[in-house]
């Protein structure tokens, strides 16, 4: 999974522009930004579930879950 995020230069000039204003359009920029952040998060989490969803119904599934997967990979490793 992975996505786009702001670089902190784009972050710092976002506030250094907001700044420019009265100071209540700073944090107002910032709130917007983070639900812009948490919503591209959300939607790479949706795509990752609808994937594992897919495999799910196709029967491509491991039985037990995520701690036998560990177990597995430890007992590999030796």
């Amino acid at each position: 999974m992975s996505g786009t995020y702001p670089t902190p230069e784009k972050d710092t000039r976002s506030k250094r522009t907001a700044g420019n204003g009265p100071n209540g359009e700073t944090d107002e920029l910032a709130r917007k930004a983070k639900e812009q952040v948490d919503g591209m998060k959300l939607d790479a989490l949706r795509k990752e579930l609808h994937v594992g969803a897919a495999q799910a119904e196709a029967g491509e599934f491991v039985e037990g879950g995520v701690k036998s997967i560990i177990v597995e990979a430890k007992e590999r490793r030796g």
